[in-house]
């Protein structure tokens, strides 16, 4: 399971109470958008919780980089449409 934060405090929190409430979980965590689409691209995943927004420094006022979680779950599900076309 990869749980991607990018406030430590919050992965903590998320990791804790998943260790408490599963019987023998493996977790990763993520501190980024880019690192979550990164260890998801490289499989082995069932489950992941992503952040939505990521607290980035602004390039300029209102505007953010990185990437969302809503984003990291499309590009996801675009690789696995693609890998399923794949001969």
């Amino acid at each position: 399971m990869l749980v991607a934060d990018d406030i430590k405090l919050n992965r903590l929190f998320l990791l804790r109470s998943l260790e408490e409430a599963l019987p023998t979980p493996v977790l990763i965590e993520a501190a980024s958008g880019e690192e979550a689409l990164k260890l998801l691209l490289s499989g082995g995943f069932d489950i992941a919780i992503l952040d939505e927004h990521y607290h980035y420094e602004r390039r300029a006022a209102d505007e953010q980089s990185g990437i969302t979680g809503t984003e990291v779950a499309r590009c996801i599900r675009a690789h696995e449409q693609r890998q399923a076309r794949e001969p």
